[in-house]
């Protein structure tokens, strides 16, 4: 069995350091066999800064999407559809990191790209504009964030939908916002209608579904206890 499949094993069964050492092993066999741009090798290279981000490494998955970046604008061009998924993972990582203004500036170029195409894909654009409208409400510009996710939102439902997980995902970002701006009425109202979205979209028993319950929970009790 190859390094490339025991790190997907190990990565399913919990034990993610197992799955960051076999990865890497897998990465260099793969490089030294066909070459640092295969596209093997790239595919795997994107495992393992999943696999690093999970594992708390934000730094190292910081540096494989910076790689992988550079290599996808090579290899299948800047604004190939894959490469722009590679800028969306890399400003993930920098909203983790609080570095709200770096995250920005990937996201509003993903945003051009696809924003640029002959056909945008609507979701993608609603996607990529959820993430922007957060960055820039954690970073203090409200008005001009909750325009840009009223927009996301107005979109997602438009393209989708009023009961689908992008919808939802531009519900809670707004939440988020007017949380972020102590409006806690407004973000509760806003969280309510993010958690009936993904119970409609994805269930109750769902991981996201739980965890936007559970932010809905402590909102309430923000609202109760003022």
């Amino acid at each position: 069995m190859s390094s490339a499949n025991l790190s997907a094993i190990h990565y399913r069964l919990g034990d993610v350091p197992a799955a960051v050492r076999e990865a890497e092993q897998a990465l260099e066999l793969l490089r030294r066999a066909f070459g640092p741009d295969h596209q093997r090798a790239i595919i795997v290279q994107s495992n393992l800064a999943v696999f690093k981000l999970v594992q708390g490494d934000l730094e190292g998955a910081e540096a494989d999407y910076r790689d992988l970046w550079a290599r996808q604008s090579r290899v299948q061009g800047p604004e190939h559809p894959v490469t722009v998924r590679v800028m969306m993972s890399l400003a993930a990582v920098l909203r983790q990191s609080e570095r709200w203004t770096e995250a920005e500036r990937v996201l509003r170029e993903a945003l051009r790209i696809e924003n640029g195409r002959a056909e945008p894909n609507r979701v993608d654009v609603a996607f990529s504009m959820v993430q922007l409208g957060d960055v820039i409400s954690a970073g203090g510009r409200h008005a001009e964030a909750v325009r840009l996710l009223e927009d996301a939102l107005d979109l997602a439902i438009a393209a989708l939908g009023a009961e689908h997980v992008s919808v939802a995902e531009a519900q809670s970002g707004l939440s988020r916002a007017y949380e972020r701006v102590d409006s806690v009425t407004r973000s509760l109202g806003w969280q309510e209608a993010a958690v009936s979205t993904l119970v409609a979209s994805l269930g109750a028993e769902h991981p996201q579904t739980v965890s936007e319950v559970d932010r809905l929970t402590a909102l309430r009790e923000r609202v109760e206890t003022r």
